[in-house]
């Protein structure tokens, strides 16, 4: 428990720059860091690394009775957490951040909100037990390496709102055999989005957009398949499409 506080500690000053320049206070199992004074808005960050299940609230209260909006999942705030295997995301959070989830072994199934427009860099590696994960119609950006060493994930399915994909969204150990990407326009990628990814990866498209894709950079090197009503189940209750 003393090294997971003197952890946070060493991370808020990293985030921050300065442990005075924010406002951080705790409440329970969780440290808050103010990201936005004039908005009432905070990361948070989990002080127990032995928890199996947390609940994030949307809203928390300081000492002085000042009530703040849980926008966003701190860089590294739950890392390490290698008990952890449920986390509910209220719908306040925006981002998930770097590192988020790193290393978080146990969790297998994370269904983010609507609210959330960020995914960030190794947000999830680590979690080598993740085999599904909802990702919501407002996520725009995906991180590089956002699911490195997610051995368990197979099939994962974008929404049409992703514009961007950082460097080795799957990195090492990937395992995923078949990706659903529904934008309408390519994202933008480069060669090294997908390039430690299985060469017979299937991906598939909007069949609109397939000819787009296959003259997009990153893109046309990768086996491109159109979604079609024929070859397409959806698991509504995970998000996931199946092929």
């Amino acid at each position: 428990m003393m090294k997971r506080t003197l952890f946070l500690l060493s991370l808020i000053l990293i985030v921050t720059g300065s442990m005075w320049a924010q406002k951080s206070f705790r409440v329970g199992d969780f440290a808050y860091i103010v990201t936005n004074e004039e908005n009432n808005e905070v990361e948070v960050y989990i002080m127990d690394s032995t928890l199996t299940s947390v609940d994030i609230p949307a809203t928390v209260v300081d000492g002085k009775d000042e009530r703040y909006s849980v926008v966003g999942v701190g860089a590294y705030a739950f890392a390490n957490s290698k008990f952890l295997t449920q986390v509910n995301i209220p719908n306040s959070v925006k981002s998930i951040g770097k590192g988020a989830f790193y290393n978080c072994k146990s969790l297998a199934q994370i269904t983010l909100p609507n609210s959330v427009t960020s995914i960030e860099a190794s947000a999830f590696g680590g979690c080598e037990s993740l085999k599904q994960i909802h990702i919501p119609n407002s996520v725009k950006s995906i991180g590089k390496l956002a699911f490195s060493r997610c051995a368990s994930l197979t099939y994962v399915t974008f929404p049409s709102s992703v514009e961007y994909f950082g460097d080795g969204v799957f990195g090492i150990n990937s395992n995923v055999k078949k990706m659903t990407v529904n934008a309408i326009v390519p994202p933008n990628i480069n060669d090294a989005a997908f390039s430690l990814c299985p060469s017979t990866m299937q991906v598939y498209v909007p069949a609109k957009a397939l000819e787009a894709y296959k003259v997009a950079e990153g893109w046309k090197k990768l086996n491109l398949n159109a979604i079609r009503p024929e070859n397409k189940t959806v698991r509504r209750d995970v998000g996931f499409s199946f092929y």
